[in-house]
This record gives structure tokens, sequence and C-alpha cells, in this order.
């Protein structure tokens, strides 16, 4: 182990740093090792992942492939032979220019049967893909009649045909074909005179208008989703106030329910002791009404004045003067006992608690 530590230390100090070799983002790469298989030679197991650094001897190589979202674009660049529009013919027999976009990736796990029996380059990879995209594109829109490369439906179903024909390819060789995409089109025609020149002009003309037309299409398309949304929005808002006025509704309904309960029990509360007391002073009144009543009332009024110890005074009015009298509270007592009409036949006096001033007359 020290030997080790000590080796990568001289190494490190002769300047060796050049044999450490960093693995970018978005890349994979395998060790290659130059010697005979008996000695250890050939690729490496081990994948060196996106942001790795690993060690390479001199008599080692390392294979480093760009393993993020590739894109090939035919049409794209006049000056690129290779990425020109691809020419191929509609179902009628006209010429017609196509421009289509592939989108791929290398598949890391795979690396190493990619460079034993495909290429040990991303240039390489990269051509190959060209290759095939060319030819199956040709082939698959080659069904279109000329009135299919106006449809955007039939234009679609070709360009899923060209992508599962790739991926049939390449697949099983570590090449992911993602998607497909239709960029446009335009007919041609070889060089023409006269009348042909007119062809062209049609041809022209109504690849304009249906372009425009199909322009026109997407932004009512666009404009009609947008509506949608909003109408989506206000439909959604509207539920939100409904949602509200139902809950404040229940809500009142709950606090009037809570109300009403309330005072019912309190009226009942109040009923019920009303009851009671109308029951008792109807009990009081037959109490009264009955035999022995007369005495019973009378009996209760002297243990009352006596409790309270009063003073009367009774006045008296005649020849225009007013008499003072003041009345022993037994006395009374014992008469109004012993005369049982007393109560009913004294009308004149006026009994009271307050002793009144004399006149000055």
């Amino acid at each position: 182990m020290r030997f080790i530590v000590f080796f990568f230390i001289m190494l490190t100090g002769l300047g060796c740093e050049r044999w450490f070799v960093d693995v970018g983002a978005g890349e994979s790469g395998i060790v290659f090792t130059k010697l005979p298989r008996f000695l250890g030679g050939g690729l490496g197991d081990r994948v060196v992942a996106s942001g790795e650094r690993t060690f390479v001897l001199p008599y080692q190589e390392i294979f480093i492939f760009n393993t993020g979202i590739q894109e090939i674009t035919f049409g794209a660049s006049n000056e690129d032979s290779e990425l020109a529009m691809v020419e191929t013919r509609t179902l009628g027999g006209n010429e017609v220019g196509l421009s289509v976009s592939i989108k791929y990736r290398i598949d890391p796990s795979k690396l190493k049967h990619l460079i034993q029996y495909v290429g040990s380059s991303n240039e390489r990879i990269r051509n190959i893909v060209i290759a095939l995209a060319r030819a199956d594109i040709r082939t698959h829109f080659n069904a279109l009649a000329t009135s299919g490369y106006f449809d955007s439906l039939q234009r679609k179903h070709a360009s899923d045909d060209v992508r599962d024909a790739l991926r049939s390819r390449l697949h099983s060789e570590g090449i992911m074909v993602d998607s497909v995409i239709y960029r446009s089109h335009i007919f041609r025609r070889g060089a023409q005179t006269g009348s042909d020149d007119k062809i062209q002009q049609l041809i022209t003309e109504t690849q304009t208008l249906l372009q425009n037309a199909e322009q026109e299409k997407f932004r009512r398309a666009a404009e009609v989703q947008k509506l949608r949304s909003e109408l989506k929005d206000a439909e959604a808002n509207t539920d939100k106030l409904i949602k509200q006025a139902r809950g404040a509704k229940d809500r009142s309904m709950i606090e009037a329910n809570a109300y009403f309960e309330t005072q019912k029990n309190k009226a009942e509360q109040i009923s019920y002791v009303g009851e009671q007391k109308n029951a008792a002073l109807r009990a009081q009144v037959e109490a009264l009404a009955g035999a022995g009543g007369r005495t019973l009332l009378k009996q209760e009024l002297a243990e009352s004045l006596t409790k309270a110890a009063p003073k009367f005074y009774i006045l008296n009015q005649s020849k225009g003067n007013f008499n003072l009298n003041k009345t022993d509270v037994n006395q009374l007592l014992e008469k109004l006992l012993a005369d049982e009409d007393t109560l009913t036949d004294v009308a004149g006096p006026v009994i009271t608690d307050e002793v009144p001033k004399k006149s000055n007359r």
C-alpha cells in the first residue's frame, strides 16, 4: 500500500498530470488497453461516468462519447451537403424536399458494444445516424400523395414511421432515437422551360397558400385554446363564488338555528316557571276559598304584622279638622282575631305608615 501511494506521488511529481483524464458533463467513456489480450489488453468493462476523473497509462486510450441528447436537422444548412434537404418524391411522382429533425442519444450501458460493432467516435456514430435517417425519410414520406404533404396528421404518421424504423435499426446497437420531427417541405422540379415553369410557379403558389392556411389554422387553434383557458378560469372563479355563497348561507342557517333553539329554550323555561307559579297561586286560592280560609288569612296577616312591629295611626276627619289617634298593635290584633267581620266592615279609616302633617287651620 505504501508503495502504491509513493508511486502516485512520484507520478505527480514527475509532471504526469496529463495521464489523468476528466470526463465532462453529458459524456461517458471507456478505457482501452493497447496490450495483447493475455496481458489484460482490450476494452475495459467499467464505464467512466460523467464528471469522473480516471487514470490513463501511456499504453492506454480512453474513448469518450457524448451521451446527451443530440439533434440532426436536414435542411438547416445549405452549406453542409450531408444536412441538405432530403429529396424524395410523392406517391404521384412530384419531387419534394423535406426538412426533418432527428433527436437521438447514446446509451452508456451499451458503450462497449457500440465501440466494438458500430463506431469508436461521436462523428462516426453521427454519420451512421444521418445515413440511416435519410434513407428511412425517403422511404416513408414517399408513401404520401401530394395532398398528404399538406395534411398535418398524415405528416405526423410518416414521421412516426421513420422514428419506429430507426429505433428498430439502432436500439440494439446502443443508439436511442427519441423523436423524428417534421419541419417543412418544398416541391421541386428539375431544369424546366416553357410550360414547366408555369407548373412550378403554380406549385409554389399553392404551397405558399397552404402554408399560410396552416399557420392561420395554428393561430386559430392557439386562440381557441386561450379562450378555453379563460373560460375554465371563469368557471373556476364562479364555482369558488358559489361555494363561498353556500358557505355563508350554511353559516347563517346554523347561527339562526342556534339562536332559535336558545330562544325556544328560554321561552319553554319561562312558560314552565309561569305554570308552576300559576299552579301555586291556584292552590293558594283554593286553600283560601275553602273552609277556614278566612281564619288562615287572618292568622298570616297577624303574624306578618307582629314581625314587622308597625306603628299605626288612625286619621278621622270631622267638621273640617283632622284627628290623630295612636292605636296599640296588640289591642288591634286581639280585636281583629276576635271579630271575624271587622276586615269587611272597615271602610272609613285610611291606614298608612307615614305620620301626617298637622293642619294649620
